[in-house]
């Protein structure tokens, strides 16, 4: 058991490093590692409520920045999509085929991320369906796998 907690703490240390110093990885460092010793459905809700804890810190801070009114769609979206990844994480959280389609998740968001071309932001046109879609996306991968940022990242460098 104490190497077992062990193991999180590094795991978790690791990504909150990776966070601090990036802005962004610590679900994707934590998904990559956690699920070798707990299960999807207990490394998801771990790493949710550390990254919620997080956020929080970090939204106090520059709550006054933010503007809100470009938000509610896709934050409004990806609520849908959380709850709609609850239902799939209670019934399924505990499957060994969830951690093979973790792997491929993150196998393909590496592979995408190596191989996408580098575009300009102005080619990219806003409609009201792209941060619904990205939103759904991002709300549902990240109540399955807690790696849902980069739908967000995606669309708010490129709004």
């Amino acid at each position: 058991m104490p190497w077992d907690l062990l193991f999180v703490f590094v795991i978790v240390l690791i990504g909150g490093f990776i966070q601090g110093t990036s802005g962004f990885g610590f679900g994707l460092v934590a998904m990559g590692f956690l699920p070798v010793m707990l299960s999807i459905k207990e490394s998801t809700l771990l790493v949710i409520a550390l990254a919620l804890v997080a956020s929080l810190s970090i939204l106090v801070k520059i709550y006054k920045h933010i503007e809100l009114k470009g938000l509610y769609l896709i934050v409004g979206s990806a609520l849908l999509g959380r709850i709609l990844s609850f239902f799939v994480l209670t019934s399924y959280g505990e499957m060994e085929i969830l951690k093979q389609l973790l792997g491929f998740f993150l196998i393909g968001m590496v592979l995408y991320l190596f191989f996408q071309k580098k575009k300009s932001s102005s080619s990219f046109v806003v409609k009201p369906v792209i941060p619904i879609v990205l939103g759904l996306m991002g709300g549902f991968i990240r109540g399955v796998f807690a790696v849902g940022g980069p739908f967000f990242v995606f669309y708010l460098i490129n709004d």
